[in-house]
C-alpha cells in the first residue's frame, strides 16, 4: 500500500516514520498511554486481560468486565468503581491548563463506557457510528473551535477485520484500501489548504501477525500442565489466576518462590514455538518503559510471560471461554506487531 495516494501525500508534503510500539503491543496499553501520558509500566493497564488484586479476579479493563464475560460493564453491574482500579486520564487536563481544548471521537458502542469516561475526563466525547461520520464530525469541530485544540479519532475497524480474517487476507487488504481512500478524500475535500497552523497525524498503536487458530497451543491442556498447575497462584476462591495477556503474550502468575521451576516447565511446554521470559528481567531491560514501574503495574503483572514466534499462538483454554477464534493477533514482540507507522502532514 506504499503507493496509495494518501501515503504518497504524506511522503511528499509531510513525513513518514517507522516507530516501535510499546510492549505489550496491545490496545489497552496504548490508549491508556495516550490518555494518561505515561508508559505502560507506570499506568499499569498493560493488557486486554490481567489480574486486578483489589478484586482478586482477572478482568478486561477496557470492557470493564470480568475476563471471559460476553458483555461489557459487568464490573459496573457489580458496583465496582472505575476510579478505584483505573488510572485517571490526565492528558486532557494538561491540555486545558495550556489553553487547548480536547475532543475525542470514539465508536458509539463504547464512547460512554466506564473506561472511556475516566480516561477522557476534561474532554468532549463525540460518539460516532461510521468512520465517514467521524471525519465529518472532525471537520465540523475544526470549523467551530476557537483557539488551540487536540482532536483524536479512534478508528478500530481495520483492526477488527484483521483479527477476524488475519492481516494478510484479502478482506483486510480491502478494508485498509477503503479506509485510506476515505481519509484521503476527506483530507482533500475538507482539510488541506483550509486550516492554518494545523498538523494532521496518522498513527497505529500496534501491528498484527497471522495466527493459526487450529494450531493454537493451550498451556493448561498440555501433558506437562499437571506439574505446572501446583506452581501457579490462586485466588481466595481457589481458582488459578489466568489468563493474563493474550495468545501473543501469555502472562502466568506463579508462586514467587517457584518461578525458576515454573520457567523450566513452561519452557518445555512451549518448545520451539516461542520464548519464556521472567518479567522482572524484562522490567530491568526497560521493556515496559524507561522509568521505574509503578506499584499498580507490579501488583497486576504475571511473573512469567510467553512470547510466541511469528505465526504461533500460545494461550489458556480454561472452561472454553478463552478459546481463540481470531486469525490475526497482536501483543507480542515480533516485528509485524511492534513496528508501527507515524505519519505527519501540515494541513496548510
Amino acid at each position: 500500500f506504499q503507493d496509495h495516494p494518501l501515503l504518497r501525500r504524506f511522503a511528499t508534503t509531510g513525513s513518514v516514520t517507522r516507530l516501535t510500539s510499546q510492549f505489550p503491543s496491545t490496545t489497552s496499553a496504548h490508549v491508556t498511554t495516550l490518555y494518561t501520558g505515561e508508559p505502560v509500566g507506570r499506568h499499569g493497564v498493560f493488557e486486554w486481560f490481567y489480574y486486578e488484586p483489589q478484586l482478586d479476579a482477572v478482568i478486561a479493563p477496557l470492557l470493564f468486565s470480568y475476563a471471559g464475560d460476553e458483555g461489557r460493564e459487568s464490573l459496573a453491574d457489580q458496583g465496582v468503581d472505575g476510579a478505584a482500579i483505573l488510572p485517571p486520564g490526565q492528558m486532557n487536563a494538561r491540555l486545558q491548563r495550556e489553553g487547548a481544548r480536547a475532543y475525542l471521537l470514539q465508536p458509539r458502542e463504547f464512547a460512554r463506557s466506564t473506561y472511556s469516561t475516566i480516561m477522557s475526563a476534561g474532554a468532549r466525547i463525540i460518539p460516532y457510528i461510521t468512520v465517514a461520520e467521524s471525519l465529518a464530525q472532525i471537520t465540523q469541530v475544526m470549523q467551530n473551535v476557537d483557539g488551540p485544540a487536540w482532536i483524536t479519532d479512534y478508528i478500530g475497524s481495520f483492526d477488527a477485520v484483521c483479527h477476524l480474517h488475519g492481516p494478510d487476507k484479502p478482506q483486510s487488504d480491502a478494508e485498509l484500501d477503503a479506509l485510506l481512500t476515505l481519509i484521503d478524500r476527506w483530507l482533500a475535500r475538507d482539510i488541506l489548504g483550509r486550516f492554518g497552523d494545523t498538523l494532521v497525524m496518522l498513527i497505529a498503536d500496534h501491528g498484527m501477525v497471522e495466527t493459526d487458530v487450529q494450531a493454537m497451543l493451550y498451556v493448561d491442556q498440555a501433558p506437562l500442565y499437571s506439574r505446572l498447575h501446583p506452581l501457579l497462584r490462586t485466588t481466595a476462591r481457589g481458582e488459578v489466576i489466568a489468563p493474563g495477556g493474550s495468545c501473543r503474550d501469555l502472562f502466568l502468575y506463579v508462586l514467587p518462590e517457584l518461578v525458576e521451576e515454573a520457567h523450566a516447565l513452561l519452557t518445555a511446554i512451549v518448545g520451539e514455538r516461542g520464548t519464556v521470559h521472567v518479567t522482572d528481567s524484562l522490567v530491568e531491560q526497560g521493556y515496559f518503559g524507561p522509568d521505574a514501574v509503578s506499584d499498580a503495574f507490579r501488583s497486576r503483572v504475571g511473573n512469567l510471560v510467553v512470547t510466541p514466534y511469528a505465526g504461533n499462538g500460545i494461550y489458556w483454554f480454561g472452561d472454553g471461554r478463552f478459546r481463540q477464534r481470531y486469525w490475526g493477533n497482536h501483543g507480542g514482540l515480533s516485528a509485524q506487531e511492534m513496528e508501527i507507522p507515524f505519519l505527519l502532514m501540515p494541513a496548510s
